[in-house]
Order: structure tokens, then sequence, then C-alpha cells
């Protein structure tokens, strides 16, 4: 999600290392990328192009939201 793709990342996104059933245990979902690794046209047929709004929730703020109130995005700024 949003990251720049280096050409070595292969067209098809994700390998299932050849055993079809780990396509039913494993979601890969993309969002945003750029680079030469970003084309989206020849991924694997059960990779997800998410929106905008199903993006959101996978954004660090939302997708590591607790009951602390802890901002990931905002810690890491504060990183030496």
């Amino acid at each position: 999600m949003n990251t720049e793709l280096p050409v070595e990342v292969q067209a098809e996104g994700w390998n299932n290392w050849g055993k079809r059933e780990n396509e039913k245990t494993a979601w890969y979902g993309e969002f945003g990328n750029t680079g030469p690794g970003a084309s989206t046209g020849a991924r694997m047929p059960w990779a997800h192009r998410l929106t905008d709004t199903e993006a959101r929730q996978f954004r660090p703020e939302e997708f590591l939201a607790g009951t602390d109130q802890w901002n990931p995005v905002v810690e890491a700024g504060k990183l030496p």
C-alpha cells in the first residue's frame, strides 16, 4: 500500500509456491503503489485491487488501532 515497487516485483504479484491451497488462506491486496513493479495488469486473478474506501481500513492508524489509543503513525515520528 502506497509503496514504490521495484522492477524485481514479479508481474503476478504473489506466488502460491506450487500449492493452490495457499490461495484459500492468503489474501493479497494492494493500493496506491508506484514504480516499475506496480502494474496490476498481470496480477493473479484472486489479487484485490483496493478502492480508497477499502484501503482505508489497512492504514496503520486504523489497522493497528486498539483500546489503548496508540497511534503508530504519530509514534513513528518520534523515533530518533
